[in-house]
């Protein structure tokens, strides 16, 4: 941890411009009380807590650091490369997943 927190340090000395960060929402949804195994085909869940949110502009290295610091599963931000919404989590086996969806062209 020490270690990621000195690399994000020198990093951000090295950044000549602030971090742009964007808005955005996060949902928590509830499973139905009484709720089977199998789901019905009208499946539709309650959401029980809505919460605003800022999307850092990150590199995808500086992203997994950022994850890691916090100790969060999951981080959504937006890559300074494509300029596009990416996320990246904690895989069940120890290594780190990243999500990097295409616009249709």
């Amino acid at each position: 941890l020490r270690r990621y927190k000195r690399r994000l340090k020198d990093h951000h000395r090295e950044r000549a411009n602030p971090v742009e960060v964007f808005g955005g929402a996060s949902y928590i949804l509830a499973a139905e009380e009484g709720a089977e195994e199998s789901e019905p085909e009208s499946l539709q869940p309650m959401i029980i807590a809505e919460m605003e949110t800022t999307i850092a502009r990150l590199s995808v290295g500086e992203a997994v650091m950022q994850m890691e610091l916090a100790g969060a599963p999951v981080l959504v931000f937006r890559n300074e490369k494509t300029d596009g919404v990416n996320v990246v989590y904690r895989r069940d086996d120890g290594n780190v997943g990243w999500i990097d969806p295409k616009n249709p062209s």
